[in-house]
């Protein structure tokens, strides 16, 4: 069954994240995803860098450790909801 990404748990978890960026920060954010999460749409590590506030390196050493699952299409690509994963095991991890 196919889930309306608006309704999927990972992208609640992400608009949540996303409520606690800083304005320019969301308005980054809105503008790289054209307004939108869909399903189709792959981040690049630069996105996320720039969506995270961090440089491209530590984006590509959490992919290569394993803790953000991404794809190789030229160049690494992460599905928002994977992004959404992370940043919940991330913030969880940082409240224990």
């Amino acid at each position: 069954m196919i889930v309306p990404i608006e309704q999927h748990p990972e992208f609640k978890a992400l608009a949540k994240e996303v409520r606690q960026l800083s304005p320019e920060r969301q308005a980054d954010l809105d503008a790289t995803l054209g307004g939108c999460f869909d399903e189709e749409r792959t981040l690049t590590v630069e996105e996320i860098a720039g969506i995270l506030n961090v440089h491209v390196v530590t984006v590509r050493r959490w992919i290569r450790a394993g803790e953000l699952k991404a794809t190789r299409i030229r160049g690494y690509r992460v599905n928002p909801v994977d992004l959404s994963a992370f940043l919940q095991k991330r913030r969880t991890a940082d409240d224990a």
